[in-house]
């Protein structure tokens, strides 16, 4: 079983130092990693689409339409990060616009695809916990170490590690099929 305090310990690993026994103990450095460690798992979690981060739902219509601009407006997830998909468009391929908890939008209907926080480490799968593990290697860095160049280095190793495997990872499923058009047909 993953633990928040076993991410810690890997973390912790990382940088040269032992490990803790719980991460809500009084030692500083279990205090160190319980400080950033929700702010970690939530900026990796939305900077890729991970597979184990995605979700799917159909909105709920809120009973007030937007002052202006928009004709529906919907109820977010509490646990949204990011839109990905809607209706089955790509983001961006249909007007909308994110205020607050509300999705403003001209459709009458929305389901989305999103990503949200997983806040249970047992669920994130080795991708995104070791992308989880060197973000946060790399945010106690320079308290214990004082080494600005092993805290730069391990942020360049998360920010790699995590584009490529976030690559792989995402990428589990059938492919969408390119569609013919008019251009690519005249190709």
């Amino acid at each position: 079983m993953t633990s928040k305090t076993h991410i810690c310990n890997l973390a912790l690993q990382e940088i040269g130092e032992p490990p803790i026994t719980d991460i809500d103990d009084a030692t500083t450095p279990a205090g160190r990693c319980k400080l950033i460690f929700d702010d970690v798992v939530a900026e990796v979690s939305a900077s890729k689409y991970w597979s184990k981060t995605k979700d799917r739902v159909e909105l709920a219509l809120l009973p007030e339409p937007p002052v202006y601009g928009f004709n529906y407006q919907f109820q977010l997830p509490a646990d949204h990060l990011n839109i990905v998909e809607i209706n089955e468009f790509n983001e961006g391929d249909i007007p909308y616009q994110i205020e607050g908890d509300r999705l403003l939008i001209n459709q009458s209907s929305v389901f989305i695809k999103y990503t949200r926080t997983q806040t249970n480490p047992d669920k994130w799968g080795r991708f995104l916990q070791r992308a989880i593990v060197l973000r946060l290697a790399a945010g106690i860095c320079f308290i214990f170490t004082a080494s600005p160049k092993l805290t730069e280095s391990l942020y360049k190793l998360y920010e790699k590690y995590s584009r490529e495997s976030a690559a792989t990872d995402s990428n589990q499923g059938s492919r969408r099929k390119m569609r013919a058009t008019t251009l690519t047909r005249v190709r």
